[in-house]
């Protein structure tokens, strides 16, 4: 069966530029990889972005789509592939091999991905969660890998989920988060993918839970999601602030270090003036650390 990747991005040069670094560890195990660009993205990152995917016969570009994540609905719609794997600009695979066990997961009808409890509040959206498919929650993870978290949540946010074409043509690729405005207590609902995770649990999909490796954890994983790194930094070096929102000492180090990797790649000299503002901007914040 074929298999396909559907990225949507804000094409931010120095993430995407170190997720096609990494791409080519691991292309070779699928037929499409279809990058949709938001409309929104600015025009020289655009620019730089077509001059680093030209000429790679994998890779599909497709500008001026709907924003993050309805441009995985364009994704799709572009593609032809038996099996799909939804992901994020800032995660990144570390194991080729594991591809090939959750798409084939995936080719027996199963949905692959880590889980999350970005939704609230919590105990009332996980009763909701349970009663819409009962006996299926809470899901949990055959065998824990190396102090790996996610099995304890409810919900998934398209980082990384490999599903079927046919799976995926049973949902209304609804792509964005849910609200329940009608809750009596208070204000109730899930981030991104939620309203895909319902659709899925409507028609009886078998979700399947995979290991949680953040960015932040101190194993190294088959994968690493760098969550909200697409966000925050590049808001952060563009209006020169030197701390993100909630972002603690250790956080922030965190964030400068793969910053630090990104820009490492040396391969901006078509941005040249943007790529200065960012290493300035990290040199000024971790002295301020």
């Amino acid at each position: 069966m074929t298999r396909a990747v559907l990225l949507g991005t804000n094409a931010w040069p120095f993430i995407i530029r170190y997720w096609l670094e990494n791409l080519k560890s691991w292309q070779h195990k699928v037929e499409r990889v279809y990058i949709a660009v938001d409309n929104t993205t600015k025009p020289e990152y655009l620019i730089y972005l077509r001059k680093r995917v030209e000429g790679n016969g994998k890779v599909v570009l497709l500008e001026n789509c709907q924003g993050w994540p309805a441009s995985y609905v364009d994704a799709f719609k572009a593609s032809t592939e038996d099996l799909i794997l939804i992901m994020h600009d800032d995660c990144f695979i570390n194991d080729p091999g594991m591809l090939d066990t959750y798409f084939e997961m995936a080719a027996q009808g199963k949905v692959m991905t880590p889980l999350w409890g970005c939704y609230s509040p919590k105990e009332a959206v996980e009763e909701m969660l349970r009663n819409l498919a009962p006996g299926v929650f809470p899901l949990k993870l055959k065998e824990k890998v190396g102090g790996a978290g996610g099995w304890e949540g409810y919900a998934f946010i398209l980082f990384m989920v490999f599903i079927s074409r046919e799976n995926m043509n049973k949902t209304t690729l609804n792509f964005n988060g849910w609200d329940n405005p009608n809750y009596e207590n208070d204000h109730m609902a899930g981030d991104t993918g939620f309203v895909f995770e319902m659709d899925l649990l409507k028609q009886g999909v078998e979700i399947q839970p995979i290991p949680l490796f953040e960015g932040y954890m101190p194993m190294v994983g088959p994968y690493m999601h760098l969550g909200g790194m697409g966000t925050s930094l590049p808001f952060s070096v563009d209006e020169n602030k030197t701390y993100g929102p909630n972002w603690s000492k250790e956080a922030t180090t965190i964030k400068l270090n793969w910053l630090d990797k990104f820009l490492a790649i040396n391969d901006y000299d078509d941005i040249k003036s943007y790529y200065d503002k960012a290493r300035a901007w990290s040199l000024k914040t971790r002295a301020l650390l």
